[in-house]
């Protein structure tokens, strides 16, 4: 393996921990909202699962289009620090991208939960 084959993993390993710990943080919250939106935990678990996958393959699809170092045999370190900035630019657009086509398809796609009768009114000063 060249020494520019190594860096390109580098460059690949950024985005893919940032869409992991993005996946972290929103898991929980967006499998609730898809269960209480797709009306069953079957559903929310299935289209919970669709986004994550979505996003955990679009990061290091999008870090991969640049592969400037895997056509180098000897780069230099500007040219190495340079594609995997790019790299990792490249993987957190591709992050930034799922998430909005995530946002784009519970919008217009998913079945809205419709509330027929309105919350009960809270007594004044009572708890």
């Amino acid at each position: 393996m060249s020494a520019g084959a190594g860096w390109f993993f580098v460059g690949l390993a950024g985005p893919m921990v940032l869409a992991l710990a993005a996946r972290f943080v929103l898991g929980r919250s967006l499998r609730e909202f898809l269960t209480e939106v797709c009306r069953g935990d079957r559903r929310g678990a299935f289209w919970s699962d669709v986004f994550t996958l979505g996003m955990l393959t679009s990061a290091p699809f999008a870090a991969s289009l640049h592969d400037g170092l895997l056509l180098m045999s000897e780069p230099s370190r500007v040219e190495v620090a340079s594609s995997v900035a790019l790299q990792w630019f490249l993987g957190v657009s591709g992050i930034a991208a799922s998430l909005a086509i995530q946002a784009f398809s519970l919008y217009f796609f998913l079945e809205r939960v419709r509330c027929d009768d309105p919350p009960p009114a809270r007594p004044l000063g009572g708890s």
